[in-house]
């Protein structure tokens, strides 16, 4: 499918936003939407670059503990991302 030109930046923030439905525009030829969509990610980024949008880490887990991890965010009490350590 290729990278977008527009989240070339992203990596400069070691950031990546995900999102199934800014696809779904592109798959169905929905071009106006697509427009739409692509710039909220723009002023998402901008925000980003300023600083102004953070993103909330609420525990690390090693790979080996990736059931850990599970049980945590099935609590209910995790806000923020959790992650997998892989190779640490």
């Amino acid at each position: 499918m290729g990278v977008a030109p527009d989240d070339a930046g992203m990596s400069a923030y070691n950031l990546t936003l995900h999102s199934v439905i800014a696809l779904t525009p592109m798959w169905k030829g929905l071009t106006a939407q697509l427009k739409q969509q692509a710039e909220i990610i723009r002023k998402a980024l901008a925000l980003a670059a300023d600083g102004k949008l953070t993103i909330r880490h609420a525990e690390s887990f090693a790979l080996a503990d990736a059931g850990k991890a599970h049980a945590f965010l099935e609590n209910g009490k995790a806000i923020g991302k959790v992650t997998l350590r892989i190779g640490a």
